[in-house]
């Protein structure tokens, strides 16, 4: 254990290198994954009961700019629902990582750190890319004919 780490009990000022950065790293890449597969989930469910919702509106004359409209700030909603859960379930998963390997270690170092930096990064992919599919998945779905949708 560095000199700092034991005098200050906290985070090591001097440990800079490759562990420092896998710590970052690894709370990112759980972060990022955590929220990804909140959205995936709902979108994929989305994607399987959406068609005869969006046909049932076509049919009854919503425009298809409305309707992509409204597809699109449900993907936001969603998005922005999955990074909270995802920040969340990222920050536990760091607290549990830090706690475990502290006491194996018996050091008050910290192996996982969740910072600003990371949270932000997570939070702009999650919200471009559920934006980004919902524009995809209404674009797709205004352009086939209502009747396709349906299933007839």
């Amino acid at each position: 254990i560095c000199a700092a780490a034991a005098r200050s009990a906290s985070r090591c000022a001097c440990d800079t290198g490759p562990s420092r950065r896998f710590g970052e790293n690894a709370t990112a890449a759980t972060t990022l994954s955590s929220t990804r597969a909140h959205e995936a989930t709902a979108v994929s469910g989305r994607r399987f009961r959406g068609g005869r919702d969006i046909a049932a509106l076509r049919l009854m004359g919503i425009s298809r700019s409305s309707i992509v409209k409204s597809i699109i700030v449900e993907a936001a909603l969603v998005a922005v629902l999955g990074s909270v859960l995802g920040v969340a379930l990222g920050w536990a998963a760091s607290l549990f990582v830090n706690w475990y390997y502290q006491a194996l270690y018996r050091t008050p170092l910290e192996f996982s750190i969740v910072t600003p930096e990371i949270v932000t990064v997570a939070v702009s992919l999650s919200l471009f890319l559920g934006a980004a599919a919902g524009v995809l998945a209404s674009l797709r779905l205004v352009r086939t004919p209502p009747l396709v949708l349906l299933g007839r």
